[in-house]
C-alpha cells in the first residue's frame, strides 16, 4: 500500500505540472501561451507591437499602474471630429516610424518632486511573453531611460507572473507579423 501512495503523490505533482504549465508546444520551434494559464516573464522583455510593426525592450513593473510608451513629436490634431493624436516611435536601429491613433484620454501624472504632468494616453494592441491584449499607452518622451516601454499593471494583470530575478524570460512568442 506505501507504494501506492509513493506512486500517486508522483502522479499528482506530474499532472500538477502538465496543468500549471504556462505554454503548450504547438511545433518543437513555437511556444503559444495558453489562455487559462499565468504566462511568466522576466522583469525585462520585449514587447511587440504588430500592427505598427514595432518591436522594444520594456521593463515590466508590478509597481506601475499603466504602461508608458516611449514617443517624440506628440501633437493632438482633430479627425472627423474626434481628437488624435501623431507620434514619432523610434525603433532599435534609429529608424522612426510615424503613427497616429485616436486620443483616448488624457492622464494627470503626480510625481513626488515634479508637480503634475499631463500625457496623451492612446490604446495600442501588444505582446509579451506571448500574451496579447490591448491596454492604454501614456506617451512620453523617455529617452532618459533605460527602457523605451514601461508594461503596467494593467497589462500584466493575473495572466503574466514577473520573476524579478530574471531577464528575457518570456515563455512564449510574439511575432511582428501578427
Amino acid at each position: 500500500m506505501e507504494h501506492w501512495s509513493t506512486y500517486r503523490k508522483a502522479l499528482e505533482k506530474a499532472i500538477a505540472v502538465l496543468i500549471c504549465s504556462p505554454v503548450l508546444l504547438s511545433t518543437p520551434h513555437e511556444a503559444v501561451a495558453r489562455d487559462d494559464v499565468p504566462v511568466r516573464a522576466g522583469w525585462a522583455e520585449l514587447v511587440v507591437f504588430a500592427e505598427i510593426g514595432l518591436e522594444l525592450p520594456a521593463k515590466l513593473d508590478t509597481g506601475a499602474r499603466h504602461s508608458s510608451l516611449h514617443a517624440l513629436e506628440i501633437q493632438t490634431f482633430e479627425r472627423d471630429g474626434a481628437s488624435w493624436v501623431r507620434f514619432t516611435l523610434p525603433d532599435q536601429d534609429g529608424n522612426i516610424k510615424t503613427v497616429a491613433r485616436p486620443l483616448y484620454r488624457t492622464a494627470v501624472i503626480r510625481r513626488a518632486g515634479t508637480g503634475v504632468e499631463k500625457r496623451p494616453v492612446v490604446l495600442l494592441r501588444a505582446c509579451v511573453a506571448g500574451f496579447h491584449r490591448t491596454v492604454e499607452f501614456n506617451l512620453k518622451d523617455r529617452s532618459g531611460m533605460l527602457y523605451p516601454v514601461l508594461i503596467g499593471r494593467s497589462f500584466l494583470g493575473s495572466r503574466i507572473l514577473v520573476d524579478s530575478s530574471r531577464k528575457s524570460l518570456g515563455t512564449g512568442r510574439c511575432r511582428t507579423a501578427d
